[in-house]
């Protein structure tokens, strides 16, 4: 009899659609769920062994939004089986299909956040510069933009919209915010290219075309900040940058010639000129061998014999000093050889 009874009552609920997908949904709930849960762990356990924590971020944040996903898409399966309130059925379908298409956009956004997040990071930690961080939390905010915007073009299609005079006005708000924002978006793109082409970093001399002459103390989204040798912060917008030439005195390498140009008195024996020079510069612990220092005979000016004495040296920070030590030494040297150092001087012969 009882055997009886629950046949009855199985066909009973087989015979109605609404009973039917009720009793699935709740079979779902109480079997998926509960292993969709055993899974969760299990994954959680597994990635616990892998070097990156972005996965165990990306287990933890997806795995809720997975069963919500599941439940939403059994739910709207179920409704549209029973066929019940036949009525209102679609905007109840509007309604579930919307859940759906907000959990979708959620997951994307969850896993896009965490890659752009953990990536740029790893960046960002291996530069003393601000703009990789600024860089990571713009792109960051900007996904978070374009995914709300598309969830909602998703969703008023859903609901019957025409999305096309949407998108146009979009496009037309988008031209007019890009034009009014062009100078904040012309830096904001040199920052990024600066950051991308490796142009300079924070620490680099550099000298710019117009003329500046500095240490990189930032890079930012929007600006550079160069601390010049005066102690002055000078700022200036990325955008201009792009554009510039620029010296970056730590490219290729560190090492940097010094020049130190001279004259000598008229008369005087050009190679004993280079002879003292030469072995003044080799007598500099700074002075690489090699390249080995040189001396030029430039020109015969008015009133001197002019010459210019290279040198090479190891570091670029050391250019000052090394200079202003290699000009006071030729000068001694040139003193103590009794070559004359002349000066500018114009004989003028008056006529009777």
């Amino acid at each position: 009899m009882a055997l009886l009874s629950f046949q009855a009552g199985v066909n009973v609920i087989l015979s109605s659609k609404p009973l039917t997908a009720l009793l699935g949904f709740a079979l779902f709930v109480i079997i998926i769920i509960p292993l969709l849960k055993l899974f969760e762990k299990l994954l959680l356990i597994l990635v616990k062994h892998t070097e990156t924590t972005a996965d165990d971020e990306l287990a933890d944040r997806l795995n809720p939004t997975a069963i919500w996903f599941v439940s939403f898409w059994a739910l709207r399966y179920a409704y549209r089986y029973s066929g019940v309130i036949q009525s209102f059925s679609t905007k109840i379908m509007a309604v579930l299909d919307t859940a759906l298409i907000v959990i979708i956009f959620y997951g994307v956004y969850v896993f896009l956040d965490v890659v752009i997040d953990h990536a740029g990071k790893r960046i960002a930690s291996k530069t003393k510069s601000t703009a990789d961080d600024n860089l990571v939390s713009l792109a960051q905010k900007s996904v978070k933009f374009l995914i709300i915007v598309f969830a909602l073009l998703a969703i008023f299609s859903s609901w019957g919209f025409n999305i096309t005079s949407v998108l146009a006005g979009m496009g037309i708000a988008g031209l007019a915010l890009g034009l009014a924002l062009q100078a904040t978006l012309s830096n904001v793109f040199g920052g990024i290219s600066l950051i991308m082409d490796h142009t300079y970093r924070v620490g680099d001399k550099i000298k710019i075309d117009t003329g500046e002459v500095g240490v990189v103390k930032d890079i930012g989204l929007r600006s550079t900040k160069i601390r010049d040798y005066d102690n002055k912060e000078i700022v200036i917008p990325n955008g201009v940058m792009a554009n510039a030439k620029i010296i970056n005195y730590v490219k290729p390498t560190k090492k940097i010639k010094l020049k130190v140009k001279f004259g000598v008195a008229y008369g005087s024996n050009i190679a004993q000129v280079k002879k003292v020079v030469l072995k003044t510069l080799k007598g500099m612990k700074q002075i690489r061998e090699d390249p080995a220092p040189s001396v030029i005979f430039n020109e015969m000016a008015d009133s001197s014999l002019n010459f210019t004495a290279m040198a090479w040296i190891d570091d670029y920070k050391d250019e000052f000093l090394s200079t202003e030590e290699a000009t006071c030494k030729i000068y001694d040297a040139l003193n103590n050889s009794k070559i004359e150092i002349p000066f500018p001087q114009m004989d003028v012969h008056v006529k009777k």
